[in-house]
């Protein structure tokens, strides 16, 4: 799902999850976090707690094309 990082897109994502929890299928949502290049600084508490939660082992390769 592709709904906004709120508290609306999130209970949206909830419902939807809840709805659809008992038939076969595979729910996912984007991914959320701090955009390359921006300053922490600027980023609000929930955007920083989630990329901090979602954080993936680096590879050395991370982010690479």
């Amino acid at each position: 799902m592709a709904l906004p990082a709120t508290v609306e897109g999130d209970t949206t994502n909830f419902y939807i999850y809840k709805l659809l929890r008992n038939h076969p299928v595979t729910i996912t949502t984007i991914a959320r976090g701090i955009p390359i290049g921006d300053e922490l600084d600027y980023t609000d508490e929930i955007t920083l707690g989630r990329s901090i939660l979602n954080r993936q082992i680096y590879t050395g390769t991370n982010g690479l094309m």
